[in-house]
C-alpha cells in the first residue's frame, strides 16, 4: 500500500512541475512539511499523540532530521524539472 501511494505521489509531483505549471519544488516541500506539522498538532491537540521528548531534546534530534529530511524532498523534487521518471 505505502508503495503505490509512494509512486502515485511521485508521478504526480512529476506531473504538476513539468506539466501542471507548477515548477517550484521548494514551494512544494514548503507545504508538505507545513501540512505535515498541521496533522501533528491535530493529533496531539485532539489526545491521539503525546509528546514524550523535551524542547531541548527536539531541538537537539528531531530539529536537525526534519532539515535533512526537507533537504532531501527539495532535492528530490528538483530533479523532477530535468530527469524523467525510472517507471
Amino acid at each position: 500500500q505505502w508503495t503505490v501511494l509512494s509512486v502515485c505521489l511521485i508521478l504526480f509531483n512529476k506531473w504538476l512541475m513539468q506539466y501542471g505549471g507548477f515548477p517550484y519544488p521548494l514551494t512544494l516541500v514548503s507545504l508538505h512539511m507545513f501540512s505535515s506539522t498541521l496533522i501533528c498538532l491535530s493529533l496531539r491537540a485532539c489526545g491521539v499523540i503525546t509528546p514524550s521528548l523535551e524542547p531541548s531534546q527536539v531541538a537537539r534530534f528531531v530539529l536537525p532530521v526534519g532539515l535533512l529530511f526537507a533537504l532531501c524532498l527539495a532535492s528530490g523534487n528538483e530533479v523532477f524539472l530535468f530527469l524523467s521518471v525510472a517507471f
